[in-house]
């Protein structure tokens, strides 16, 4: 079969669905599959053809989104349904309902092929990237954006969610599909033991500090403030470093942030890390925190699991769903600083060995292969709904 995967995100990137596209399309072709990826140029340029892995990429001509000036959405245009077209696919699989996924549902239509549609982005990810206006818009525009995302999952054949969480919001705001839950994955060979102490030593962190470890894309909605606001109480009870590894738009903001209340002397920024240093970091750390509220599962939140680490997260998003309390850490409630601190100092009292082994135990179920299995059980789904219309 041929699959055309259609998303507004790929490798180069490093966020989640860039991750998740990439893993699917390698999977496809491992099963012998042709596969195409359609998606934006992530630089300036017109329209081309790459290959990666056996994967043929188009990139389309592209334009900057306003807030991330390393992230770039492709430019609609009749040239592009065109070349997506003609390249014929048996089955198509959108990863948004933006530009590219409006492509895909017009080749879909087109060559009557089945579609499997795939949610990966909540509104507030896209209009908080407009920070002083996040609150105007999202209480403006979310609601035409829910309108104009259901309306398009609405016309595909299945839609997929990362979480339970996800699929509830869907249901909630008028999807009329099936809504499967799919996992993004995680490929769990690739953290394997490294020298802890040559790292501490590279980053300066003293032996006797606990580490309590953040990473991620450093944006407004991740809420990373809310890690520096906590660090006071926490630091008035244990002697720890915050380790905080990723960049962007906000890492100056946060780090005026810890020297306003004095706790810079306790803070690492790392920022960017290539893969191959960054996989070692979660070695380092003794707990992990993820303050999002925006999440639709979060893969360093199962990267973290995956190396054995406690975990302390939002109450409102999907990354609690991956909480046991008390056995793997715990939830805290949204925009309470305090009562993050107190959730931190709770795990980094307990056995924080114990508990990191009762997350490395849930995160089995995510791996890359219960999940590819899932995807193609999901993939053939897609094609008898289909064939049933």
């Amino acid at each position: 079969m041929k699959f055309a995967l259609f998303t507004e995100s790929f490798v180069p990137n490093i966020d989640g669905t860039a991750i998740t596209v990439y893993n699917h399309a390698k999977f496809l072709r491992k099963k012998g599959n042709e596969v195409v990826v359609v998606c934006p140029w992530h630089k300036r340029g017109n329209t081309g053809i790459e290959y990666m892995d056996g994967i043929k990429v188009i990139r389309l001509f592209s334009s900057p989104i306003i807030g991330y000036r390393s992230y770039r959405i492709s430019v609609p245009s009749i040239k592009a349904m065109s070349i997506a077209k003609k390249e014929k696919p048996d089955f198509v699989h959108s990863y948004n309902p933006y530009v590219t996924g409006v492509i895909g549902k017009y080749v879909s239509n087109r060559l009557g092929v089945p579609i499997l549609g795939s949610h990966h982005v909540l509104p507030q990810n896209i209009t908080a990237s407009i920070s002083k206006l996040s609150k105007f818009l999202n209480k403006v525009i979310g609601p035409l954006s829910w309108r104009g995302i259901i309306k398009y999952y609405n016309h595909c054949d299945l839609v997929t969610s990362p979480s339970n969480y996800g699929k509830r919001i869907l249901e909630e705001k008028g999807i009329k599909k099936p809504v499967e839950v799919l996992s993004n994955g995680i490929n769990l060979k690739e953290f394997k033991k490294v020298n802890v102490k040559k790292i501490r030593e590279k980053l300066n962190i003293p032996d006797n500090e606990k580490v309590i470890l953040h990473t991620g894309r450093l944006a407004g909605e991740r809420k990373v403030d809310m890690i520096v606001k906590a660090a006071p109480k926490i630091l008035s009870k244990e002697d720890a470093t915050f380790l905080i590894v990723g960049d962007g738009r906000e890492r100056k903001n946060l780090e005026k942030l810890c020297e306003k209340l004095g706790v810079s002397k306790n803070f690492i920024f790392t920022g960017f890390l290539e893969r191959k240093d960054f996989v070692k970091v979660f070695q380092v750390a003794d707990l992990f925190v993820h303050p999002s509220d925006s999440e639709l599962q979060g893969i360093v939140t199962l990267e973290a699991m995956a190396n054995n680490l406690p975990l302390v997260v939002n109450n409102e998003g999907a990354s609690s769903e991956l909480i046991i309390e008390g056995k793997n850490g715990f939830i805290f409630k949204n925009d309470n600083e305090r009562d993050l601190a107190e959730k931190v100092i709770r795990v980094l009292n307990s056995d924080t060995k114990k508990m990191g082994r009762v997350s490395r135990e849930i995160v089995m179920q995510h791996s890359l292969d219960n999940c590819y299995k899932k995807l193609w059980e999901i993939y053939l789904k897609t094609i008898e709904l289909h064939n049933q219309k």
